[in-house]
């Protein structure tokens, strides 16, 4: 709904003012926006037509594009506030970092933060939506449990009670962020869709198969799996199951038939989880060097550098940051992307293409996946 109400006028003078677009390529989005109209059919009832002086086609390209645009000056606020954002679309996360004996005072300056930009929203024709915020505190698993904020956080007179589970673009985190809620959730969307897809297989031919395979079970376990870096072998195992079973089904082996999983997944030639999750993050790292990835994941790669004149330096390495927590930092992207990024062969971390680079990668995991 919040495409719906972005006001036309604000949203050229903000292209204008605040991106500096002007002259046609402004009487292009004027062009765009204007002559729109809406009606509303319930039943065998159509209503009349009325002119839309609001809003943005949703589902369109440029709808996510001009709402961000509109909402851009709203990150000003939050940084005057001392917390940091990430904004997908009309979804936005404010976070801030703080040790425990500071809790009090970070709760205050989210709700002084909330105020300011509930204020702001009214002023462009906005709505914060109290009903659908969430509060979230990450520690470290050796915390209790017992340490959350003293006071809540209060949005459009909703109060917002720390939860322990939060779901943040379809991911599920946890306060610990072991990721155990999010494999569970996974495991049972998978094995519901797994029992449908059993129950029409012997209509369908192999191909058919995978294809529906790769819609409803492959794309829930890639979906975000840079994520599960890390994971504990538990609920890894529990992942691999699920592909175990999707590969039974696709080659019609019974479920109590002695055959090595392994030798399934060779014969369909599919990567096992945890590779597929290298395969994910590796490919974000060629991405980051290659200026195919967003700025927020960039800067937190570093190419390594000498004063020497060694043969490393033209070896296409990455800095690894020292971390001081195995629990946290060493599962982080800025520390796992050059560790596994400095074990790939020269000729695939030169790769002259993405397409060329994802090929030979592929091959790479698939060689270490299945040894001769």
């Amino acid at each position: 709904m919040a495409f719906d109400t972005l006001e036309h006028t604000i949203l050229l003078n903000r292209l204008s003012s605040y991106f500096g677009i002007t002259g046609t390529p402004l009487a292009w989005f004027a062009s765009y926006l204007s002559g729109r109209t809406q009606q509303v059919l319930v039943g065998k009832e159509l209503s009349s037509c009325v002119k839309l002086k609001v809003g943005v086609p949703q589902g369109s390209v440029l709808g996510p594009i001009l709402f961000n645009a509109y909402t851009a000056p709203l990150t000003g606020v939050l940084r005057n506030h001392g917390l940091d954002s990430h904004c997908y679309a009309d979804d936005s996360q404010l976070y801030i970092v703080c040790k425990l004996d500071d809790m009090d005072l970070s709760i205050s300056k989210v709700n002084a933060c909330i105020v300011e930009v509930e204020e702001w929203m009214l002023r462009n024709r906005l709505k914060l939506n109290g009903d659908k915020t969430e509060l979230t505190v990450f520690k470290s698993p050796s915390l209790p449990g017992s340490f959350l904020p003293l006071s809540p956080v209060v949005c459009t007179s909703e109060i917002i009670q720390p939860q322990s589970v939060c779901k943040n673009l379809g991911c599920h985190f946890d306060s610990s962020v072991s990721m155990s809620v999010h494999v569970k959730a996974i495991c049972k969307g998978s094995y519901s869709h797994l029992r449908k897809l059993y129950r029409i297989r012997p209509c369908l031919d192999l191909s058919s198969t995978e294809s529906l395979v790769h819609a409803f079970i492959t794309s829930r376990l890639d979906y975000c799996n840079s994520l599960l870096y890390g994971l504990t072998q538990k609920n890894l195992t529990k992942l691999q199951r699920i592909q175990n079973a999707a590969a039974r089904l696709c080659l019609r082996i019974p479920k109590r038939a002695h055959v090595p999983s392994k030798s399934l997944l060779l014969q369909l030639h599919w990567l096992p989880v945890e590779f597929r999750i290298r395969f994910k993050i590796m490919l974000t790292t060629f991405k980051c060097l290659n200026g195919l990835a967003p700025s927020y994941l960039t800067e937190l790669i570093s190419v390594r550098e000498s004063s020497l004149h060694l043969r490393s330096v033209d070896s296409h390495l990455l800095v690894v940051p020292k971390t001081r927590t195995k629990s946290y930092g060493d599962k982080a992207f800025p520390n796992v992307a050059p560790r596994l990024w400095n074990d790939l062969p020269l000729v695939i971390r030169t790769a002259s293409s993405l397409d060329a680079f994802k090929k030979s990668l592929k091959t790479h995991l698939f060689r270490q996946a299945f040894p001769v």
